[in-house]
């Protein structure tokens, strides 16, 4: 068994052939003491995007629901953008752990069955 490099596989599909892929959806949360405006937390879920880019292929495909939330609980002073890439880096390091520690119970292939 060997992971399936979806660029390649999506590379080579021809046009009318359905999505492989179509369903899958990644929902991540971004929370953070920082004061956040609603133009700002925007600006952060932006940002953490990024971390999909960063680790899944496709992301944010026309048949999936990726999605990321942004929540504050208004505390501290932040400056938006160190925020936003600190964002981006816990959603890439979330979705790695998750793929790692995943388990398919046997129905489904996951990392550690590729041992």
């Amino acid at each position: 068994m060997e992971l399936a490099e979806a660029d390649r596989v999506l590379g080579n599909l021809p046009p009318e052939t359905p999505h492989p892929w179509e369903g899958n959806t990644t929902l991540a949360v971004v929370m953070t003491d920082a004061i956040l405006s609603k133009a700002t937390a925007l600006k952060v879920c932006q940002m953490a995007f990024g971390g999909f880019y960063r680790t899944l292929a496709p992301a944010l495909s026309m048949v999936d629901g990726d999605l990321i939330v942004t929540l504050s609980t208004g505390q501290r002073r932040a400056h938006v953008h160190q925020v936003g890439v600190l964002a981006e880096r816990a959603v890439a390091e979330a979705i790695l752990v998750a793929v790692r520690e995943a388990d398919g119970f046997g129905v489904l292939p996951a990392v550690r069955d590729l041992g």
